[in-house]
């Protein structure tokens, strides 16, 4: 009977392990989103201000 009791605490450990994981992920995923936006609504104007041309905009 303290087995069964063992087991079920380590499953629920483990489940909540991977929901903390699943977390970190998804947060991750949104920053990286974020910052990908931001970078491309701000590019117009900061190759305004630079007087870049296209392809100093791509990095040739």
């Amino acid at each position: 009977m303290g087995e069964d009791t063992g087991r079920a605490r380590a499953s629920g450990q483990e489940a909540s392990g991977r929901w903390a994981g699943l977390v970190c992920l998804s947060v991750g995923v949104a920053m990286l989103f974020v910052n990908t936006a931001a970078v491309n609504v701000a590019l117009p104007d900061v190759s305004a201000s630079l007087d870049a041309s296209m392809a100093q905009q791509q990095g040739d």
